[in-house]
Parts: structure tokens; sequence; C-alpha cells
């Protein structure tokens, strides 16, 4: 993969099945529409399974909110906003966000205790989070 000579293009290459088809090969161009178009994609299938999840270990939300924009609004804050980076941290937030109906920022404390790492200070988040919703219950 490299970039092409086209602002926001990559060119990829993939190994011919044999050497002498090497110059016969052109690469797929990737243009920035279809990099949106796959990040996108990928950010659906994020949030179905988030939304499995959550349906099957807690029920669902409240009629007044679409669990489908309410998951995929937070993974988005919680990506661009929070600079969360990966899936489980991700999730991690949008489960909290989830139990407390809310964004989880706005009723937790979400600063790491001493020298805990993102992924348990999220693990930790939910845990509240879920102690919250059973109290509540």
């Amino acid at each position: 993969m490299m970039r092409g000579a086209e602002t926001d293009e990559f060119l990829i290459w993939s190994l011919p099945d044999k050497l002498r088809d090497l110059k016969s090969k052109s690469p797929f161009r990737l243009h920035a529409m279809d990099r949106y178009a796959l990040k996108v994609a990928r950010l659906d299938d994020f949030v179905t399974r988030v939304l499995i999840w959550m349906r099957s270990s807690y029920g669902s939300l409240p009629c007044e909110i679409s669990e489908r924009r309410f998951v995929l609004e937070l993974s988005v804050h919680a990506r661009d906003t929070l600079g969360l980076k990966t899936e489980r941290t991700i999730s991690d937030y949008v489960a909290a966000s989830w139990l407390l109906r809310a964004p989880a920022e706005r009723r937790l404390d979400m600063r790491p205790l001493r020298h805990e790492i993102p992924q348990a200070t999220l693990a930790r988040i939910h845990d509240i989070a879920y102690d919250f919703f059973k109290a509540s219950s």
C-alpha cells in the first residue's frame, strides 16, 4: 500500500500468482470516499455488535431513546473527544453510559486512579455504573 498521485489516494498492490504477471497487474485505487465508506461500514459493524451485547446483558433503553443512535454517537464521542482507541475501551464507555442513560462523564469521575491503565479505568467505570444500575432497579 502506498500513496497515489492524487490527494488522499492510496494504491494497493497484491502479489501476483506468478512472477511473469508482475507487469500486468495494476493497483487497486482506494480514494478518500472509499476510505470513508470503509470507516462507516466498520463503525456500523461495531455498533451492531455493541447493541447486541447491551440488549442481551442489560435490556433495552427506554422507548424515547434511539438505541442505535445512542451507541453510535457515544462511540464517535469516545473516539474523537475522549481519545479512546480500542474497541474494548469504547465498548466499556458505551456500556457505562447505557447503564447510566447518559454519557458516563456526566455522572462519574472518569479520571484514572494513580497508575491505572485506560482499559482498567473504563472497566472500573463500567462496574460502578453497573452497581448504580442494580441499585436503581
